[in-house]
Order: C-alpha cells, then structure tokens, then sequence
C-alpha cells in the first residue's frame, strides 16, 4: 500500500510541476503582451499609416493602372495626401453621427473625384471608368 501511495504521490508531484511551468509560462505571456501595449500607448506608435504614406502607395497603385505623366504624378499626390487627411479627419470626428461621417465622406470623395477629372486625359479616365466598374461587380 504504501507503495502505491508513494507513485500516486511521485505522479501528483510531477503533474503539479508541468501544471506550474505551464502556469509560469501562460503568465510570463500574458505579462510581456500587457507591457507591449502599454508601451505603445504611451509612446505614442501606431500601426496606423500616416496620410502621405497612404497616398503614396495610392499613387503607385493608380500610376500602374493609368501611366501617369510626371505632371500628373505631381498634381494627384497632394489631392491624395489631402482626400486621405479628410477620410482620416471624418471618421475620427466623434461629434458627427454615422449618416453624418458618411454624408460628409460622399462629399469628400466627390470633390476628390472632380479634381482628379481635371487631371487625367480621356483615355485615362475610360480606364479609371472600366476598373470601377469592374470593382463594383466584384462587391
């Protein structure tokens, strides 16, 4: 009997052992995640991408689908840098209501779209046309 006793206790200790290093483990984790989002609170970093950087892939992606000039290049990369700080500065807006931010996000887009009609030549304004076209079909 006391042999028994002694394996059941040689087995609890064992399972108690990896349950602990386990338990260090989940919280060593959960310690190292908690102090991470504090940091970045307090530092200020976001992994969220700045109006310029987001026109700029914007404009790479535009220019592969419509060859812009380098006039045209110059001329849309502020119009998106400035639409881009516009989206950014309605959504983050807490004194307008969801029909409100969307009211103004349409009017935004709008005047986005008729200064981008300025700049653009005919053909590039068919293509503009038959991607979005082909964009809403996927939606």
């Amino acid at each position: 009997m006391d042999e028994i006793f002694n394996q059941y206790h040689v087995y609890i200790m064992k399972n108690k052992t990896i349950h602990t290093l386990i338990l260090l483990f989940v919280m060593f984790m959960g310690v190292n995640t908690i102090t991470a989002q504090s940091a970045k609170m307090h530092t200020g970093t976001s992994t969220e991408i700045s109006a310029a950087d987001r026109a700029s892939k914007s404009l790479d992606k535009w220019n592969k689908r419509l060859k812009f000039s380098q006039n045209q290049r110059t001329q849309m990369e502020p119009l998106l840098t400035d639409f881009y700080t516009e989206m950014k500065a309605i959504k983050s807006n807490t004194s307008l209501s969801e029909e409100q931010k969307k009211s103004e996000a349409k009017k935004v887009r709008q005047d986005f779209r008729s200064k981008v009609e300025t700049i653009l030549s005919p053909s590039q304004m068919e293509r503009m046309k038959k991607f979005r076209q082909s964009r809403s079909k996927k939606k």
